[in-house]
């Protein structure tokens, strides 16, 4: 150990100290800024994630109501076209 160890201790502790009160210092003015930035305008609030997930789980199962099941004669009349437009390609030789 030589005379300058205190030093050291007293410098790493302080910088320790001034990095954590720095980053509660900026941590504190980003939430209260947000706040007043929502409070000003509410509009501008993002939906909470409950929100977004209830949203994302109605519209799935809407989308599910909305769509049925293609029948057996929409099956069948989309293949007949098929084969037709198949047929044409071959008359062109």
């Amino acid at each position: 150990p030589d005379m300058s160890m205190p030093f050291n201790v007293l410098s790493l502790s302080c910088s320790l100290y001034a990095y954590l009160i720095g980053t509660i210092v900026t941590l504190l003015v980003k939430r209260s800024s947000e706040r007043m930035k929502y409070r000003l305008h509410p509009e501008l609030k993002p939906p909470s994630k409950l929100k977004q997930l209830k949203s994302k789980i109605l519209s799935k199962f809407q989308g599910r109501r909305s769509r049925s099941p293609p029948s057996k004669e929409d099956t069948n009349v989309e293949s007949e076209k098929k084969l037709e437009g198949a047929d044409d390609d071959d008359d062109d030789d």
